[in-house]
């Protein structure tokens, strides 16, 4: 690895068309001004942001018998269609769970695949949905909940055009620990834990996170220590003793991170990443692709 080649810093915002941050609290419901945060985001720091989009929220005609359009769809496909140098639509499935299970293409709490029909049944809705809208279906994919089958899934995307599968190499669910070596069939890229989930709906440059590695700190430095590298003693609380940091193509983070109080929060973490002589703020995929695979 070249010491003096800088990390990519690029983050992906996934469940795109969510009503809620949270399930049902009305505090936490996204709205068109969460979208215009991130766009504002994007516009001032010139990078192009991808929102991965789980279907059944654009579906405006029932296409798939499972629709739940948002209200505000109509102003929402407008928006996306009108801002694509700012924002790019990614996949995030068609309903992100299936019967109630956690995981649409790999079912987590029962420790099971998603029979390969149905893996395909909804990629095929999903993609009428897109044709619906006259939108081409994504090169991008981030599977809900990092959870997928290899050898299937990526199979079944490539032949609707996904490129890209964008995905956390570990997940541990249950007690049982899934890895993902890679695709046969779609470029692989890694992406890592930022330190903010979905329930982060109110985020404030001042708001503090306690935590079991770091005790009691301000979110901004909490968040700043998960990205790679990181110093010696961060990455042994957070990775243990015998893991290296390994690059990564982008970071974790979801739709109700940009509510419009998070603002300032991203304005803030966005300028000093274009401070870091460590780090670049990638201007787009490709680019956070180019400068993992130098690192590599």
């Amino acid at each position: 690895m070249n010491k003096f080649k800088k990390y990519p810093f690029f983050i992906i915002v996934d469940d795109g068309g969510f009503e809620y941050a949270v399930y049902n609290d009305e505090k936490s419901k996204i709205d068109m001004g969460t979208y215009y945060t991130i766009l504002k985001i994007a516009k001032e720091f010139e990078i192009k942001i991808p929102v991965c989009f789980t279907m059944k929220y654009l579906d405006k005609e029932n296409i798939s018998g499972v629709g739940e359009p948002l209200e505000y769809l109509d102003e929402l496909i407008n928006f996306l269609k009108n801002n694509s140098q700012y924002i790019e639509i990614g996949y995030h499935g068609l309903t992100h769970e299936y019967e109630e299970r956690i995981g649409e293409f790999f079912s987590l709490n029962k420790n099971e695949p998603v029979p390969e029909e149905t893996q395909r049944n909804h990629v095929e809705k999903s993609k009428r949905i897109f044709n619906y809208w006259g939108l081409k279906f994504p090169e991008l994919f981030v599977p809900p909940y990092h959870a997928w089958q290899e050898g299937v899934t990526d199979k079944i995307l490539l032949e609707y055009g996904i490129k890209y599968l964008i995905s956390q190499q570990e997940n541990i669910y249950n007690g049982f620990r899934y890895r993902y070596m890679g695709s046969k069939y779609l470029i692989f890229l890694p992406r890592a834990d930022l330190g903010v989930y979905s329930r982060d709906y109110s985020l404030d440059k001042n708001s503090y996170r306690k935590s079991k590695f770091f005790g009691k700190e301000k979110i901004g430095d909490y968040v700043r220590k998960h990205i790679i590298p990181r110093d010696f003693f961060t990455k042994v609380r957070l990775n243990g003793f015998l893991r290296q940091d390994r690059p990564v193509h982008s970071y974790v983070t979801h739709i109700g991170n940009f509510t419009p109080s998070c603002y300032n929060f991203w304005r803030e973490l966005f300028s000093w990443v274009k401070k870091n002589k460590k780090l670049h703020l990638c201007k787009d995929n490709y680019e956070a692709i180019r400068l993992f695979l130098e690192l590599r």
